[in-house]
């Protein structure tokens, strides 16, 4: 299981790559876009099983103390096969997965994994980089109309975007918008990784995020993601 940060990702598959066997199950849970194009070739070449999920559970750490965790917002855990396989072991793996904890483990089919992992990104690209930009909880920033109108024409970027690169989302540009909303008002509460990321003078996944649906849009076309990243960005180089 690869949990690392999105620009992490392929150094920690390249730490464990020579330890994994033929057909070795490997589960990405990161944030954004993007690992699994970084990753797929590497892992085809022993027939890795590839499984890609999100996490809506919010966390973040206290300060002072790099072992305590705050479980900010209960979500849960979602993850199916990237690729078609003869046979699709998620829902034992999901078991496994939800043991002993209350995680709320679940199994998408690779026909709608995709579509899983961009909704997700599209609450991630509405969210996080404006939390850390104005260090802010994530409720402060759904609240706010000013900022429920940014994160709607996010969200209908990543709808646009979405398109160019033939993901069926599903859901029309009102609709995704909606399922944002109602994921911020189950992590309100919730510390951004992006926010955490600035506040510890981290490097951020700002590319893997707002940069994934820029760079898809096109350097040419102006975005509220481009701009974003580039705020990010500007925040990273005043550490």
């Amino acid at each position: 299981m690869i949990t690392t940060k999105a620009y992490d990702a392929r150094k920690a598959l390249d730490d464990v790559f020579p330890r994994l066997q033929q057909n070795s199950n490997v589960l990405i849970l990161c944030n954004g876009m993007g690992v699994y194009e970084e990753v797929r070739d590497e892992l085809h070449k022993i027939d890795a099983k590839i499984f890609l999920g999100i996490s809506t559970h919010g966390t973040y750490k206290t300060e002072g103390d790099r072992f305590s965790i705050v479980h900010a917002g209960k979500g849960f855990i979602e993850f199916g096969a990237a690729e078609s396989i003869g046979n699709d072991i998620s829902a034992d793996i999901a078991k496994n997965l939800d043991l002993s904890s209350h995680l709320s483990v679940k199994y998408a089919s690779t026909k709608n994994v995709m579509a899983l992992l961009w909704k997700k990104l599209a609450f991630n690209a509405s969210l996080n980089a404006l939390t850390a930009i104005f260090k802010v909880k994530n409720g402060e920033i759904a609240s706010s109309a000013s900022g429920q109108r940014i994160m709607a024409d996010i969200c209908r970027e990543v709808h646009e975007a979405s398109k160019i690169v033939n993901i069926d989302l599903n859901l029309t540009e009102q609709e995704l918008i909606e399922y944002v909303k109602c994921v911020c008002a189950n992590v309100s509460e919730n510390k951004s990784s992006t926010l955490q990321d600035v506040l510890n003078k981290k490097k951020t996944e700002i590319d893997y995020i707002n940069g994934y649906i820029s760079d898809i849009l096109g350097k040419e076309r102006p975005s509220c993601n481009s701009m974003i990243r580039e705020l990010v960005h500007l925040i990273e180089e005043k550490y």
